[in-house]
């Protein structure tokens, strides 16, 4: 790692995930989706993103 630090981004990404908020939250940021994904066992939450589009949807399961 003598040459670049491999944890600097030097190109803004299209998509930008977090795991392990407290709740989800998105946002179009410059051109980057920013997507705040809870913990599934917490929240029973699942997010699916278009890759071409960079919308969200929200897939929310429930206990039986």
């Amino acid at each position: 790692h003598a040459q670049a630090d491999p944890m600097v981004l030097t190109e803004r990404p299209a998509l930008y995930v977090c795991g392990g908020s407290k709740e989800f939250q998105t946002s179009l940021v410059n051109g980057t989706r920013l997507v705040c994904v809870p913990s599934f066992s917490a929240s029973r939450i699942a997010v699916l993103v278009n890759l071409t589009t960079l919308q969200t949807e929200v897939l929310k399961f429930e206990d039986q």
